[in-house]
């Protein structure tokens, strides 16, 4: 079996643009292994950048970083992270199936839960700057959704040491009039996009 540090992996459960994901073991324990698949490094600084960041984050409604680190030669970047077991709200809402079953006492429950993850994010004066349906997982236990997590850091920033920080990153039809007026952004910004999920 393939190790990367001190994990075991266990199979690949999903890709993106930017990395892979590993279903990993420790200790008996299993987690989300993320691997950045750039090993340049303005990737790896990227990720290192976004692992800084989520690291000292714990509250219910964010996915919890564990640790990071770097491995291999050339390096790459490595985030443990909490496994996650459900769906993306962006799939459960194009699923006929599951979209049926979608009640607004439901609806209430997931916005209740990214407003108060982003509630906790503000307080620590980071901005997501990505919040979008494809950010956020429905966790699935016995059949039932019974929270949301607010996941993919990558493009969040800290405005604490930066309050006039202005960005054009994020996903159109999610961006904040200050987004796309390259205006200094805030917690309105993810309030903006929270606003156009629902």
């Amino acid at each position: 079996m393939r190790k990367i540090g001190d994990y075991e992996i266990v199979s690949e459960i999903g890709k993106g643009a930017f990395g892979r994901v590993f279903l990993a073991k420790k200790d008996g324990k299993e987690y989300a292994l993320k691997e950045t698949i750039s090993s340049g490094r303005k990737a790896t600084k990227a990720a290192q950048r976004e692992s800084k960041l989520m690291v000292s984050l714990d509250h219910i409604n964010i996915v919890k970083l564990y640790e990071y680190f770097t491995f291999g030669h050339p390096a790459k970047c490595f985030m443990i992270m909490e496994l996650l077991i459900g769906r993306e709200l962006f799939s459960i809402i194009c699923d006929e199936n599951e979209f049926d079953n979608l009640t607004e006492s439901i609806l209430k429950f997931f916005i209740r839960q990214i407003a108060l993850g982003l509630e906790y994010l503000h307080s620590k004066n980071i901005i997501h700057m990505d919040l979008k349906p494809e950010n956020l997982i429905a966790i699935n236990k016995d059949d039932k959704f019974t929270e949301i997590k607010i996941v993919d850091f990558g493009l969040a920033e800290d405005i604490s040491t930066n309050p006039d920080l202005c960005s054009l990153n994020g996903t159109d039809g999610y961006k904040s009039p200050e987004q796309i007026n390259f205006e200094p952004i805030s917690d309105k910004s993810d309030m903006w996009a929270l606003g156009c999920i629902t």
